[in-house]
């Protein structure tokens, strides 16, 4: 044995065990893992940031994967939405607590059932994909 067919046969097994992998998820378990990666991110940093970071990275794969662009782009801001509205950061629960001169207690009380209604949005947009290019195909056919 050399140390190239001992390369050749882990780069082989690699691959074999990559592809073994990627048949087992669907494109269902990838949006979903896509769906949790932006709103955590989302809950620690502000959308510019994120986009920034994360389109470069993510766009590729959503293109691999058959998700149109409108729909991508609508699910990376309502994932970044929703997830600056929630703890443990919520940057826009402070800003709206402040003008609004509202507790925060009060506020993340209130908020609770439109988070809950984006968060359904989000998942008719994911995975209802006429949901959210119906209008654009029918204007730009």
């Amino acid at each position: 044995f050399t140390t190239e067919a001992l390369a050749q046969n882990l780069q082989a097994d690699s691959k074999a065990e990559l592809e073994d992998v990627s048949l087992r998820t669907s494109v269902r378990d990838r949006s979903l893992f896509m769906n949790i990666l932006l709103l955590l991110l989302g809950m620690v940093l502000d959308a510019s940031p994120a986009i920034l970071l994360m389109v470069p990275i993510l766009w590729p794969v959503a293109m691999g994967y058959g998700i149109d662009s409108i729909q991508f782009g609508i699910i990376m801001c309502l994932n970044l939405m929703i997830g600056n509205l929630t703890p443990p950061v919520g940057m826009m629960l402070f800003v709206i607590s402040n003008v609004g001169k509202v507790s925060l207690s009060r506020l993340y009380r209130s908020i609770l059932p439109f988070v809950g209604v984006a968060v359904v949005v989000l998942f008719l947009v994911t995975y209802v994909p006429w949901m959210s290019t119906f209008i654009p195909n029918w204007l730009m056919p």
